[in-house]
């Protein structure tokens, strides 16, 4: 280190030795002493805990100090100026919707909506950067707080009907906080103009991986990783407030596309067990194939019981179980345990809450012309709506642009295989899936598709192998997930055809996927 400016001399780490700061002069730290720049002597200037961690970081520089003493507060220098205000990376949950902040600057609604006032003398000019509201003749306050209306005789403010304080649209705005941390924040929009903090995302790394909670007073409560998960949340949100209504189709924050949101109607409803069953319990046992099965069954207080859901694990036979209701329970599908305990005790009436996965059902609104009334953010993140057609116009030229100078790969890109195609191939996915051996396994009926010859298993993939794929067949037969699976076999011939076809289809995937990625960054850097 070079040496720097005469400075207290560090004497020990422990924070009860009588010491001051060489930087911020203070005689006191929080836990211990820092040692600093090498001072005449041989000897380290004494830094606090905080100047220390900041000197260590870069950014106290030595060579533009001057000495401090500690009986001088004007040579010590105030002590904020190595103390980095942290981020705020947790939002604050303090009341309910209608007591929360607006919208930040960028996401602001249209002038139209916006509460008129006259311009004061102390007001940012137009040129500032800050939207300023458009001057008239009304002197009204221009804060109003969000969800109240403000009545112009009284000049108090009074709430809106519960039944009129409905949203008809979101918005998201993206903010850069200190230390690289990002947060994102969706606001839902309802008909007087007023902003409601709705869910905060926050990116603690700045890797891109969100983490997003939603605002108290929002029922059911969002805790999720996934963005889609967010979307679905407050697309859910306006069909349940606007269900009088028609809701304008939410647009996608990057890409101003219709969304995929909740379709309202689609949740199963609750059956009608007459409260005969009480409880649930589990069952797991293993069959003479070796296959590992669990079920869930209703009990009621006499120990009769039913039958609700069935579960087993694939050829692998590993424990991953593919969990689904009964017929006459709808023959839903689950993602884990965790969500039939939580489905068995919605139809128990032990809560009044669904699993996310269960209550979401997308479809793709139309786009619908909105009318200038409407509660939309016009904000600078956000462009005009272009038309359905327009926009598949425009995507199809930019994918053509990109795959151009390989038109093979074009071609497996945009492809949309027939249905005849798709049924055989899933035909061919539920033989593989299954139990392939040169003789069924004991106890298992060989009539049953659930195990399949090896030379039939051969031929299928011989076949396969001599078909054209496209990436959307791929897509919705998740046959290449099967194929994988294969190509560890104990059939030579079989996984050697299995290993074939998932490194062709590998290979062509992979090359997809480096022009549109080459693509992007040309486009967007």
């Amino acid at each position: 280190m070079a040496e720097g400016p005469p400075a207290p001399v560090f004497t020990g780490t422990s924070g009860k030795i009588a010491n001051a700061c060489a930087h911020c002069g203070t005689d006191k730290t929080a836990g211990i002493w820092r040692r600093g720049w090498d001072v005449e002597g041989g000897e380290s200037a004494n830094l606090c805990n905080r100047c220390g961690l900041a000197y260590k970081n870069g950014k106290v520089n030595p060579g533009k100090m001057v000495a401090c003493n500690v009986d001088d507060p004007v040579a010590a220098g105030p002590r904020e100026a190595v103390r980095q205000s942290k981020p705020k990376v947790k939002a604050v949950r303090s009341g309910g919707p209608s007591q929360r902040k607006s919208a930040p600057e960028p996401m602001e609604l249209p002038s139209s909506l916006q509460p008129r006032t006259a311009l004061s003398p102390s007001a940012p000019s137009p040129d500032s950067g800050s939207p300023t509201p458009l001057a008239t003749d009304s002197h009204e306050p221009p804060e109003l707080s969000l969800g109240v209306v403000k009545n112009r005789q009284s000049q108090e403010p009074i709430l809106p009907p519960a039944e009129s304080r409905k949203y008809e649209s979101f918005t998201m705005a993206k903010e850069n906080l200190d230390n690289g941390v990002r947060q994102v924040s969706f606001y839902l929009h309802d008909r007087f103009g007023g902003s409601t903090l709705a869910v905060v995302g926050i990116d603690t790394r700045g890797t891109g991986h969100f983490t997003y909670k939603s605002q108290m007073g929002f029922e059911p409560y969002l805790h999720v990783t996934n963005r889609g998960e967010v979307m679905n949340w407050l697309a859910d949100h306006i069909a349940t407030h606007s269900a009088n209504s028609s809701p304008p189709s939410p647009l996608h924050p990057a890409t101003n596309q219709p969304v995929d949101v909740v379709e309202p109607s689609s949740a199963p409803s609750r059956p009608d067990l007459g409260g005969k069953y009480t409880s649930y319990k589990d069952e797991s046992y293993q069959s003479e194939d070796g296959t590992h099965h669990r079920d869930y069954y209703l009990v009621n207080e006499e120990g009769d019981r039913k039958l609700a859901i069935k579960a087993q694990d694939g050829p692998r036979r590993d424990r991953r179980y593919v969990y689904r209701s009964t017929e006459e329970f709808g023959n839903i599908s689950f993602k884990n345990s965790v969500e039939c305990v939580k489905w068995l005790g919605y139809i128990l009436g032990m809560s009044d809450t669904l699993p996310q996965s269960i209550r979401r059902k997308k479809r793709e609104y139309q786009a619908v012309a909105l009318e200038p009334t409407e509660a939309r953010c016009q904000g600078k993140r956000h462009a005009a709506r272009l038309p359905n057609d327009a926009a598949h116009s425009r995507k199809g030229r930019d994918i053509q642009e990109a795959y151009q100078g390989e038109p093979q790969i074009y071609e497996w890109v945009v492809t949309k295989p027939t249905v005849d195609v798709v049924g055989q191939f899933e035909q061919w996915a539920r033989k593989l899936s299954g139990v392939v051996t040169d003789d069924p396994p004991k106890g298992m009926d060989a009539s049953t598709q659930q195990w399949t010859s090896t030379q039939e298993a051969v031929q299928i993939l011989q076949l396969i192998d001599s078909c054209e794929t496209c990436l959307r067949l791929l897509e919705a037969t998740r046959i290449s997930r099967t194929m994988a699976l294969l190509r560890n076999h104990q059939h030579d011939e079989l996984a050697s055809l299995a290993r074939k076809v998932s490194s062709k289809w590998k290979k062509t995937a992979n090359r997809a996927l480096v022009i549109a990625r080459r693509t992007l960054q040309q486009m967007y850097g």
